[in-house]
């Protein structure tokens, strides 16, 4: 009876302890994670450059701040205070993500820890997403956490000849 229970509390306690940043949508770019609706504006801070005001008041947004990696623009994030209290904006949660793969000097990306192809079609075979071919090429992928609708957006570019290559990441958390 003793070792059942003891078996009941380590898979309790090993249930316990997994990380909730993980239960998000998780956007790898190299070595550096982001992980909207989880990470906050001190972690974003770590690889890219942004300008924001100091303070955020309660619940409140700051909507289309711009993102530049080595001087690059690289796309817009929002950030949320989720408290009934003023915060610094480092603490703000990250609610958007919009990246724009084509300005990003970088090797790979990755939707959580699976390396996205070139291809949006490809892309969303892999994840079981729904397809949509209107005015370009976007694959919609979604799930549920804690509550709200974690969304991911991928598309092609509408003025490129191959209308299907991988160009714009959207992540959501409403």
């Amino acid at each position: 009876m003793k070792k059942i229970l003891l078996i009941f509390l380590v898979l309790f306690l090993c249930n316990g302890c997994a990380d909730p940043r993980n239960d998000y949508f998780v956007l790898s770019i190299d070595d550096y994670t982001l992980a909207p609706g989880y990470d906050n504006g001190e972690y974003i801070r770590l690889a890219f450059d942004m300008d924001v005001k100091d303070t955020l008041q309660p619940e409140e947004k700051l909507e289309d701040v711009e993102l530049h990696l080595w001087k690059y623009y690289v796309g817009d994030i929002e950030l949320v205070n989720p408290k009934k209290k003023e915060i610094s904006s480092d603490e703000a949660v990250l609610k958007r993500l919009d990246l724009f793969v084509g300005n990003m000097p970088v090797e790979s990306y990755a939707l959580n820890g699976t390396k996205l192809d070139q291809s949006v079609k490809k892309n969303c075979e892999m994840f079981g997403g729904e397809y949509i071919e209107r005015n370009g090429y976007a694959c919609v992928i979604g799930q549920k956490v804690h509550g709200q609708d974690n969304i991911v957006i991928l598309s092609g570019d509408i003025l490129n000849i191959d209308q299907d290559e991988l160009h714009r990441i959207q992540i959501y958390v409403e």
